[in-house]
């Protein structure tokens, strides 16, 4: 009976050492801070548009921000219609993901640009959203459901 007792007792005291340890790991982790850029993108104007994007994740840098958020296709400008048919557009595209990468250190940068599809099976292009962090392309998210149905 005693040792049940001693049992119950040491399981108990290990629950809270575990919660105490959750608590500190909670303290440690630092909440994650989110800048979302909000800008005005001109269609075919890669130049403008990647030194805006490149501007705001410098500021979003020197405001302690560990993730900036961009728009939808920031990169070529929306909507960007029947260009994203000329491979040079989406050469262009791709030339500027290339630039805002190398603006990339410690921060996580989330980008919309057309991606192009790998697959001989289905369409050419994707709308995609590109997460960049630490001069390195991480990942593309595709969207599904497109307004139009045609990019």
């Amino acid at each position: 009976m005693r040792r049940i007792g001693h049992l119950a007792f040491k399981i108990h005291h290990l629950k809270y050492q575990t919660a105490a340890l959750l608590l500190s790991a909670v303290k440690i982790i630092k909440p994650m801070k989110i800048a979302l850029a909000q800008q005005n993108y001109h269609i075919g104007n890669f130049e403008s548009n990647t030194r805006k994007i490149i501007d705001a994740i410098e500021q979003a840098k020197q405001a302690g921000a560990d993730l900036v958020v961009f728009s939808e296709l920031c990169i070529c400008g929306y909507p960007p219609r029947d260009f994203v048919e000329f491979s040079d557009f989406i050469n262009k595209c791709y030339e500027a993901i290339e630039t805002i990468k190398e603006h990339t250190h410690n921060i996580g940068v989330i980008i919309g640009a057309p991606e192009r599809n790998p697959m001989k099976k289905g369409k050419d292009l994707f709308n995609a959203a590109w997460f960049l962090y630490n001069r390195e392309l991480i990942g593309t998210a595709r969207k599904t459901l497109l307004p139009t149905y045609d990019v």
